[in-house]
């Protein structure tokens, strides 16, 4: 246990310094309204007496987002080191999870393995979940897979599941983000380098409490599935609007 817990240590200090540094020479950030990073428990100003299980969505722009988003937005020694506050997050296993080696650092990165194509009820769901049962935190890219487009896809159910399955319902915190997508195209020719410098905005979303939904349809006995859409489809709304927000507050400066 100890010693998993110093590979942890290693691996997301290791993370974090390499993508704060590749954030902030190749992209570096723009943060609009971090006020409302305040709930996430590695956040300077949070209060242990708020603790609650929280899930952040963000769009999936590029192969580092995970590592470059929270090196600049949770930014400080001690949160990267104090283990029980940092994220989960999940990866697919079929590009992650390949070989021996790149098992045993994406693990310690705290990633979860899931398989694309298959149920909300696999596996990996259900171990995210028990890390929010925990008042854990756990990240996620509900797009399912890197997306350079504009257009904000259909989301996967999967954080429906996560709000609606969690014994406590968790706090939901929306990001949107621009820029890395430039910097890291899918097509470039060197896969660990980048082939630009960009500018990078992240605008972070008013925390979202799905308190009174999931209350509602607990005591009305709707299907589980039927809540998952509504959830789905009620973080897809507002990871649109801050979309917009963005592209006005970008527009105008």
């Amino acid at each position: 246990f100890m010693l998993r817990r110093v590979g942890e240590g290693f691996v997301l200090l290791f993370s974090g310094v390499v993508g704060n540094l590749l954030s902030r020479v190749i992209a570096p950030p723009t943060i609009h309204c971090p006020e409302n990073l305040k709930v996430l428990p590695v956040h300077p100003e949070f209060q242990l007496v708020n603790k609650r299980p929280i899930i952040t969505v963000c769009n999936h722009t590029s192969e580092i987002d995970d590592a470059a988003l929270w090196s600049v937005l949770c930014w400080n020694w001690r949160s990267m080191l104090r283990l029980t506050h940092m994220r989960w997050t999940m990866g697919a296993r079929e590009i992650m999870f390949k070989g021996t080696l790149d098992s045993a650092y994406f693990s310690l990165a705290r990633i979860i393995p899931v398989e694309r194509g298959k149920t909300v009820y696999q596996e990996g769901v259900n171990a995210c979940i028990d890390v929010l049962n925990n008042n854990g935190w756990v990240q996620i890219f509900p797009e399912g897979k890197v997306n350079q487009g504009k257009l904000l896809p259909r989301l996967k159910w999967g954080v429906g599941r996560l709000v609606f399955d969690a014994d406590t319902t968790p706090l939901v915190v929306p990001i949107y983000h621009r820029g890395l997508e430039k910097s890291f195209p899918l097509d470039r020719p060197t896969k660990f380098l980048p082939s630009r410098t960009s500018r990078w905005d992240i605008i972070v979303g008013d925390p979202i409490s799905f308190d009174e939904l999931v209350r509602n349809h607990i005591i009305s006995d709707t299907n589980p599935e039927d809540v998952y859409k509504i959830i789905t489809a009620v973080v897809r709304e507002k990871l649109f609007l801050l979309e917009e927000t963005l592209e006005s507050k970008t527009t105008q400066e």
